[in-house]
């Protein structure tokens, strides 16, 4: 695993546990953002795209709840939603707090000659 991604990880950790103890969210929206982003979100190419009967067979919950706490979480920006259109409907999932980790450039610390 390169630094970044290590990097990525550990704060997606991070982040999984910050919503896990907010109280101002219901029990079940932070169970969908954890499946969410510990089970579905490859650290590595950023990708979360299950289903929303994915989501709602892992959370023990009816498909339309399941889509209204994604609705809920992507207004509150914990989550973002894209829809693609064509044959299949694949909704691509991203978490904007972990957009802004970035990888450190090997050159910052270095000086010009």
């Amino acid at each position: 695993m390169s630094s970044r991604t290590d990097r990525r990880f550990r704060f997606k950790m991070q982040l999984a546990f910050a919503v896990w103890k907010r109280r101002d969210l219901s029990p079940a929206t932070r169970l969908v953002f954890s499946v969410l982003l510990i089970g579905h979100h490859n650290v590595e190419t950023g990708k979360c795209n299950p289903s929303y009967e994915t989501l709602a067979s892992e959370c023990s919950m009816a498909r339309r709840a399941v889509i209204r706490i994604v609705g809920k979480l992507e207004a509150m920006g914990l989550l973002a939603i894209k829809v693609s259109v064509g044959r299949k409907h694949t909704n691509s999932f991203s978490f904007p707090s972990l957009e802004m980790v970035t990888p450190r450039s090997p050159f910052k610390d270095r000086k010009m000659v």
